[in-house]
This record gives structure tokens, C-alpha cells and sequence, in this order.
């Protein structure tokens, strides 16, 4: 486990070594219909059309009564790892890419709630969400906005305690940076 986190730092560190070929942070919010993700990004190009990005963020989880349980709500840290395809030159207009999202969140969950059997408990939970991301990124002056919307999976991996909500997800988000990547 610490291995595998380890991989976006050792990244990370790699990617300010040459910070004059990388656009510079950004930040990004995405909002889902039981939750909201938040995240500083890093982007590198690779070439005209292409481009990496890494996201390191937090995941604010509100299932309510859509998981496993009556109410489950919590969130945590992660990182994503992606790639993207710009349709224009200068990483301008439409792109479409893939990526993957790591979340370590912990979740409270209750059962039978205002009854005299309720129940509740405490679930620690990794999922993995691969998402098809698509959006259209344009400037002003030196920032760059992108709205965009994503579709995939939730997957619940490794679980501590009882059974929470996973399964598909869709996200609508603005990205804002400094710089194309």
C-alpha cells in the first residue's frame, strides 16, 4: 500500500525538475450526485496533442440512503493518474481522456435510523474509479478553464467493516489553470 502511494509522489518530484516544460498547477472540482472530489493537478505535454496529469485530492462522500446502508457519509485523500487528447493544436477546444482515481475514504454509516434498533458503524474503504473524462479547455489571458464531464466506475477493493455504496458514477467539473499543459 505505501508502495503504491509512494508512485505519484516519486512523480510528482520528477515533474518539478523541469518545470519549464510543464504547464503550471491548477486546480479542479468535480461534483457527483452523492458526493464532490477536489484536487490540485499537474499536467505534461507530450507533444501538440497529448497530455499526463496528476491529481491529488480529497473525496467528500454523501451517499445517503443510495449505498448499502440508510445513511453513509465521509470521504478521503487520494490521487488520480490520467491522460488526455486535445483535438487542436495549443491544448485548446475539445479533449477526451482516460484516468484513474485511488480514494482511501472512511465512511459512518447508520441503519434503522430514529428507531430504538438502530445501528451504526464506522466502514475504511479503497476504490479504484476508472472514469472516460471529456471536456472543452479555453484561456483568458494566462488561466485556462475546463468545464468537463466524466463517466465511470466505482469499485470498492479493500473494505474494513460492514458493505458501502459503489458502482457507476458521473461527474460534471470545472478545471482552472495557469498555462496550457
Amino acid at each position: 500500500m505505501k508502495k503504491m502511494l509512494a508512485i505519484p509522489f516519486v512523480w510528482l518530484l520528477c515533474y518539478g525538475v523541469k518545470a519549464q516544460e510543464l504547464a503550471p498547477l491548477g486546480l479542479e472540482f468535480q461534483v457527483y450526485p452523492t458526493g464532490q472530489i477536489s484536487t490540485l493537478n499537474l499536467e505534461r505535454s507530450l507533444g501538440t496533442h497529448y497530455g499526463l496529469h496528476l491529481r491529488l485530492g480529497y473525496n467528500r462522500v454523501r451517499h445517503r440512503d443510495q449505498g448499502v446502508h440508510e445513511d453513509e457519509r465521509g470521504g478521503g485523500f487520494g490521487f488520480s493518474v490520467g491522460a488526455a487528447r486535445w483535438l487542436q493544436d495549443g491544448f485548446q477546444g475539445w479533449f477526451f481522456g482516460l484516468r484513474n482515481d485511488w480514494w482511501f475514504n472512511e465512511l459512518d454509516w447508520k441503519d434503522h435510523i430514529g428507531t430504538p434498533e438502530e445501528v451504526s458503524g464506522t466502514t475504511k474503504v479503497t476504490v479504484v474509479q476508472p472514469t472516460a473524462w471529456a471536456g472543452y479547455q479555453f484561456r483568458k489571458g494566462k488561466l485556462t478553464f475546463s468545464p468537463t464531464l466524466a463517466f465511470g466506475v466505482e469499485v470498492n477493493v479493500r473494505t474494513e467493516g460492514e458493505p458501502v455504496g459503489e458502482g457507476l458514477i458521473l461527474l460534471a467539473g470545472l478545471r482552472i489553470g495557469l498555462g496550457a499543459p
